[in-house]
């Protein structure tokens, strides 16, 4: 389903087939996510909605409230289970509106707790607004079961550069966070100056903490800031083969967290939890404000 306006230009593409993701977006008459075949969509969950786990469990094994949970492992040569279990659910449309100014759609799906490894049930919401420069993506869920579960949510957008060797990620206080370590130690020893990442030649897979909200990925063509309404900012930089191409994914937590608990949040029975991620965009024509 299509969500745009013909006088500002912007678009946005959804599949709600694929976990009412959004496959193509336009803002400011920038293309600005990377065109990956839906075909292939099993491999690079582009722009994946990551819950109740963002990123992997390992081996798919977990234990919580004293018992011990196999989920389905379809990351099949690691023998993990990744990015969630809505990402390839069939969501139904909400509600929709368009005027001049936005258009906004809202999708939902009801998980009835049927899969290996996860017995619980819940009601997501996805509620995307778009507006000329910027796309706010709402997630709520909703705990509709009788028992509380673990969960942490994360988004997977991949995003697309003219040029990614001449293009920069800058942010405040952004620490890599290491296997071992606690959130309480990336926070403590995280700067508070603006730091860069040079994206030249530069490989990425790692996961990273920031006590601030707001990210940007500087490009040849734009400039996109990135902000999350979470206070449990991580973020999974990833660049994979395809040629000028970056995952930035902001997620409540790390790899493993159901393991680890690094970010690992509980939902009690009846008890809701939102979270909003915006995406901002500039071309170079215009101003960008400060990460703030």
């Amino acid at each position: 389903i299509e969500l745009g306006s013909t006088k500002d230009n912007n678009k946005a593409l959804f599949c709600l087939k694929q976990g009412g993701r959004v496959d193509h977006l336009t803002l400011n008459n920038e293309s600005i996510l990377a065109d990956l075949p839906a075909t292939m969509y099993h491999e690079h969950y582009a722009s994946a909605i990551l819950f109740p786990f963002a990123n992997r469990v390992k081996n798919g094994i977990y234990e919580f409230n004293n018992n011990r949970y196999q989920l389905y492992c379809n990351e099949i040569n690691k023998q993990n289970a990744i990015h969630g279990l809505v990402y390839n659910k069939n969501f139904d449309i909400t509600t929709t509106e368009l005027n001049e100014h936005h258009g906004i759609i809202s999708l939902h799906y009801k998980y009835r707790g049927l899969e290996d490894g996860s017995p619980f049930k819940f009601h997501i919401q996805l509620t995307y607004i778009l507006k000329k420069t910027s796309l706010e993506l709402q997630v709520t869920i909703h705990n509709i079961g009788q028992q509380a579960f673990p969960f942490t949510i994360g988004w997977h957008p991949y995003f697309i550069s003219s040029n990614l060797s001449n293009s920069y990620l800058e942010f405040k206080g952004l620490k890599k966070v290491g296997a071992n370590e606690s959130a309480r130690s990336n926070s403590e020893n995280a700067s508070n100056s603006i730091e860069m990442i040079n994206l030249k030649d530069t490989i990425l897979d790692d996961a990273f903490y920031s006590e601030y909200q707001a990210l940007k990925f500087i490009t040849p063509n734009y400039d996109l800031l990135m902000k999350t309404s979470s206070k449990n900012n991580y973020i999974q930089l990833y660049t994979p083969e395809v040629i000028n191409t970056i995952a930035i994914e902001p997620m409540t937590g790390v790899p493993n967290s159901f393991n680890n608990k690094i970010g690992l949040q509980t939902l009690n029975p009846s008890k809701s939890y939102t979270i909003c991620w915006t995406i901002s965009v500039q071309s170079k024509n215009n101003h960008q404000p400060p990460i703030k």
